[in-house]
C-alpha cells in the first residue's frame, strides 16, 4: 500500500518524517525490529470521511441505512428520502484509496457497493473532487473534469479538503454533524487520525 511504501522510505532513510492515516502493519514493525529500528507514530491531527451534496439539495441529514441504500443502488431517487424529484447520482472514490476503503468498511460493512461507471468516479488531485472520464476506444483517452456538483449528486471525501466549499452542503449522519467539535470529541463516528 501507499502507507507501507512511506514506512519503507523511513526505514531506508529516504524520508525522516511521514504523514499517514495508518499505523505500520505488524509485518513492517517486525521488519523494523529485525533491522534494529523502531517506528514512533504520534497522532497530530484529526480528519473525517464526510458526505456532501449540492448546497441547494434540501437533504441535510441521512441515516446510515440510507447511505448504504444509495451506495448499494437500492435508493435511486431523492424524493424517497424527503428531497426533490431528482435521481441520486452517487459518486465514488477510486478503488484502493484510503477513503474508499473506509467507506466500504465503516459505511457499507457487509453490503455490496454498486459499481460506479467511470463517468461518475471522483478522483482526488490535491483534494479537489474531480470527475474521472474514460472514453472507450482502442487508444482510450483519459480526461479529468471538475466535479459537476449537480443537483442529484452525492459524494464523500475528506473534511479537510471540503470545509471551505460554499457550493456544497456537508451532510449530518444519523443526526450528527461533521463539525470540528464532533470530530475532535469522537461524537462523529467516521473520523480518523493523521499520524506523523
Amino acid at each position: 500500500t501507499t502507507n507501507d511504501n512511506a514506512y519503507k522510505k523511513l526505514l531506508s532513510g529516504e524520508a525522516s518524517l511521514i504523514f499517514t492515516t495508518e499505523l505500520p502493519s505488524s509485518e513492517l514493525r517486525s521488519f523494523a525490529d529485525d533491522s534494529g529500528e523502531k517506528f514512533e507514530a504520534t497522532a497530530v491531527a484529526k480528519d473525517a470521511l464526510v458526505f456532501y451534496v449540492n448546497s441547494e439539495n434540501p437533504i441535510k441529514d441521512l441515516k446510515l441505512e440510507e447511505l448504504r441504500g444509495i451506495y448499494s443502488g437500492s435508493i435511486t431517487g431523492w424524493r424517497s428520502l424527503g428531497g426533490d424529484k431528482e435521481t441520486v447520482i452517487p459518486y465514488q472514490l477510486p478503488e484502493g484509496s484510503f477513503l474508499q476503503d473506509m467507506m466500504k468498511k465503516e459505511i457499507m460493512k457487509n453490503t455490496e457497493m454498486i459499481t460506479a461507471p467511470a463517468e461518475i468516479t471522483a478522483v482526488s488531485n490535491e483534494g479537489d473532487p474531480l470527475l474521472y472520464s474514460v472514453f472507450d476506444s482502442p487508444d482510450y483517452e483519459t480526461r479529468l473534469l471538475p466535479y459537476s456538483n449537480s443537483s442529484g449528486a452525492v459524494c464523500y471525501g475528506s473534511l479537510f479538503y471540503l470545509s471551505e466549499d460554499k457550493d456544497i452542503s456537508l451532510l449530518s449522519i444519523d443526526g450528527i454533524s461533521p463539525k470540528a467539535g464532533n470530530i475532535i470529541n469522537g461524537k462523529y463516528p467516521y473520523s480518523y487520525s493523521i499520524y506523523a
